[in-house]
């Protein structure tokens, strides 16, 4: 299905993206092989790091996005971010279609985060 429009929710175990233009609207959820362990502050790791990112997850949810023409990326939490970072390091040539994003931070305001310059207010 080709349209105009694709909004991606991204969290560490799945991804939901929804498709629509002025006619229809069709969803697909994705969802990560790896086991994803929620950690604070580096704790639970034994170097103090976070958790890999899934990469394979990750090209998985931009090639689904393709479908569309404009993508917004929302939804709470650091999937967000690491899916717009991933754009930006794995897929440069499409991050032009990123039009926005949003998410909501911990204090009630905009999640800005690490998408604050992929992800531009319009």
């Amino acid at each position: 299905m080709q349209t105009q429009h694709a909004v991606a929710w991204p969290d560490h175990r799945e991804a939901k993206v929804f498709f629509f233009n002025g006619e229809t609207a069709e969803s697909v959820r994705l969802t990560t092989t790896l086991t994803h362990h929620q950690t604070h502050n580096k704790a639970g790791t034994v170097n103090g790091k976070c958790a890999p990112e899934d990469d394979a997850f990750y090209h998985d949810v931009v090639k689904a996005l393709q479908l569309a023409k404009e993508w917004l990326i929302v939804g709470p939490g650091s999937a967000k971010d690491e899916l717009a970072k991933h754009i930006r390091d794995y897929h440069p040539h499409l991050k032009d279609r990123i039009v926005g994003g949003t998410g909501r931070s911990p204090y009630g305001g905009p999640d800005r985060g690490a998408c604050a310059d992929v992800l531009p207010c319009r």
